[in-house]
């Protein structure tokens, strides 16, 4: 398994990060490849934080603006 600084001091699994792929939420591939331990990204087709919030607070993801 591969050892990086960053997973170390962030906690993750696998140095993998899904990248945000919009004008998409992808909210749910973001928890999946989380939870596999690697670095999920949600994509946000609306830049208003309103809407990021909303995506954010759907479950299993935390955010900071």
């Amino acid at each position: 398994m591969i050892k990086t600084e960053i997973c170390e001091m962030l906690g993750a699994k696998y140095p993998i990060i899904q990248a945000p792929m919009g004008p998409y939420d992808t909210k749910e591939l973001a928890i999946a490849v989380t939870n596999a331990g690697g670095f999920g990204m949600v994509s946000h087709p609306e830049p208003s934080a309103e809407h990021i919030r909303n995506v954010v607070s759907g479950g299993g993801l935390n955010g900071s603006f």
